[in-house]
């Protein structure tokens, strides 16, 4: 009986005539149902960054609004370039309709090199002062604290990192 209603159903949704469908017939569609529904749940929601990429993450719609004007990264679950980046590996959860992953190659530095990071968010150091503070921030891994104790300076940053890999 169950089998019939759906049948009708389902003939009357898609606007063509009845369905009779045998048991084994049901049971492949269902199984490819199976198999497919997962698939296009995993291609919506995870990302995969190869291990020498980290992932920039941009958040194309936010409940809570934009970047407010005059500011590049979002620090508060705004719709904007997010402050966390994704290392190398799978990660879930970032809905393609809500979060654009853009891949970059990561930067090496080598030991006895110099690297050289320049902030363009947050506020301009005053004209006396050429170089920022040095900020503790996990050898400028850690975007968000870098930020907020730098006290949101732009410029050039100074500091002292082993030999690290970061995002250009």
């Amino acid at each position: 009986m169950f089998t019939s209603s759906f049948n009708l159903l389902l003939a009357d949704f898609l606007g063509s005539g009845d369905w009779h469908l045998s048991t084994t017939e049901w049971v492949v569609v269902i199984l490819v149902g199976l198999l497919v529904l997962p698939e296009i749940v995993a291609w919506l929601a995870l990302r995969y960054i190869p291990n020498d990429y980290v992932g920039i993450v941009e958040k194309l719609w936010s409940a809570t609004g934009s970047v407010p004007e005059g500011r590049i990264i979002a620090l508060n679950g705004e719709a904007g370039y997010q402050a966390a980046l994704l290392r190398g590996g799978i990660h879930i959860g970032l809905w393609r309709w809500q979060y654009a992953v853009h891949k970059v190659r990561l930067v090496t530095i080598s030991e006895g090199k110099i690297g050289y990071v320049y902030a363009r968010d947050g506020q301009p150091l005053p004209s006396s002062q050429t170089l920022g503070r040095i900020v503790e921030c996990n050898n400028f891994q850690d975007a968000s604290t870098f930020y907020w104790r730098a006290a949101g300076a732009t410029g050039s940053a100074t500091g002292r990192a082993s030999r690290r890999r970061v995002c250009n």
